[in-house]
């Protein structure tokens, strides 16, 4: 049935998701930051679109608004052809630090390539460049997301 009104088992399970969502949401700002910044210093790495980094077009005004950015961030990688970010897609995706999804705000870290897009029979090739991931980072430990992500950087040729 259609209801204005939530159940008591949906309200209960926001209720005891509000208790950490503080907690959650530093933690994954946090790695975001950190993993933002290490992937805009590595030859690998085009471009990284962090609000949050100097490099950002409104950084300045993303510095005065926002005290932290939360968990998404794209990277624009350096490869020569969509079968490397397949590639690099794949095998981040093997390393099981990173799942493909597009819910963002969970507890696990997210990519979405946009090299998914491309190619599919009836329908237009995205806009997006197929060099493009969006990431979500969740509560994991970021040095351990780090291994995932430089692992599957070795397959870019660019």
């Amino acid at each position: 049935t259609l209801s204005p009104i939530i159940s008591p088992n949906d309200a209960a399970l926001v209720i005891r998701g509000l208790r950490t969502l503080e907690l959650r949401l530093q933690q994954s700002n946090q790695s975001a930051q950190l993993l933002a910044k290490r992937l805009a210093a590595h030859p690998k790495v085009k471009e990284v679109l962090h609000p949050l980094l100097p490099s950002f077009p409104q950084y300045d005004l993303a510095s005065q608004q926002m005290s932290g950015a939360g968990g998404l961030f794209s990277v624009h990688f350096k490869a020569s052809s969509a079968a490397a970010m397949e590639d690099f897609t794949h095998t981040l995706l093997a390393s099981k630090r990173f799942s493909m999804a597009v819910s963002w705000g969970g507890h696990e870290s997210l990519a979405l390539p946009t090299v998914a897009f491309y190619g599919i029979p009836g329908r237009p090739d995205s806009p997006i460049p197929w060099t493009m991931v969006r990431f979500y980072i969740g509560l994991e430990d970021p040095e351990w997301l780090w291994e995932g992500l430089e692992e599957a950087m070795e397959r870019l040729d660019g």
